[in-house]
């Protein structure tokens, strides 16, 4: 079987960071729309999101509708 990164076609610099991220979303310890809000709320500078429930459930929305 083809690693994740192999099938995504990602430069083999970032390959192990992005094989880490989708083996820790197949084995449960996160998910895909945990990890993408983590990092929008992250890079964006978002705190207090356990707080702000209009904010949280609005990021929701764009994460499931960017699918």
């Amino acid at each position: 079987a083809l690693k994740s990164s192999e099938l995504l076609k990602i430069k083999k610099d970032d390959g192990e960071k992005y094989d880490n991220i989708l083996n820790s979303i197949r084995n449960g310890s996160t998910t895909l729309r945990k990890y993408i809000k983590d990092k929008l709320a992250t890079n964006l500078g978002i705190m207090g999101l356990n707080k702000a429930k209009e904010l949280s459930t609005a990021l929701d929305f764009i994460i499931l509708q960017s699918f």
